[in-house]
């Protein structure tokens, strides 16, 4: 295998590696979650503050019947509901392009992420995604974070799918002890399935 595909093989590509790659076993597995069909919302409590950063990882969609539509979902820490994040987004679609960017926003995530839900078009298409968050056990900074996520939905009318990339920050100096993923319609759908990831090194 060439140098380039091994980089694009094993994640480093996107600044991130996959726990089977990672050297010296530097992701722990900390907690999964499954959506049961009914709450909007999947959350880690509890997490411990043996880690450097956190990773999440999961498949997903809403369990609205609307057709033909993709849902966001936003992020937050500690139960945070206020204004107190900011957010950057870039996004495509294959033939659309932007980026927008937003203060004092009551999450980290949405402005767009693609979730699809369970109407008739869509029903066996999931959206993907993975958080990064850095330094969240820390008490002197300002906790921020990465999302990429993205979905094909095979076809050539809109919604066709995006592919998204996040930053936000979280202006908190508060170790983060708890993350929510909480859909804007719908509930998280049975096939919705989340892994939490303690990473050990820098």
């Amino acid at each position: 295998m060439s140098p380039l595909l091994q980089t694009f093989a094993n994640g480093s590509a996107f600044g991130y590696r996959s726990p089977s790659a990672a050297a010296g076993g530097a992701f722990e597995s900390i907690a999964t979650a499954t959506g049961n069909g009914s709450s909007a919302t999947i959350t880690f409590s509890s997490i411990p503050s043996t880690y450097q950063h956190l990773q999440i990882r999961f498949i997903g969609k809403s369990t609205d019947s609307a057709t033909n539509t993709q849902y966001n979902y936003r992020l937050r820490f500690n139960s945070d509901t206020g204004t107190n994040y900011a957010r950057h987004m870039l996004n495509g679609d294959g033939s659309v392009a932007q980026a927008t960017g937003n203060a004092s926003v009551d999450s980290i995530g949405p402005g767009y992420t693609p979730i699809p839900n369970s109407g008739a078009s869509l029903t066996n298409m999931m959206g993907v995604g993975i958080i990064d968050i850095h330094d969240y056990a820390s008490a002197t900074k300002n906790k921020t974070a990465r999302v990429f996520t993205g979905t094909d939905l095979n076809r050539t009318t809109a919604p066709t799918g995006q592919v998204i990339l996040h930053s936000g920050v979280w202006i908190n100096t508060n170790a983060i002890t708890s993350i929510d993923l909480q859909l804007t319609t719908g509930s998280w759908t049975t096939s919705s399935s989340f892994a939490l990831y303690g990473i050990k090194g820098a």
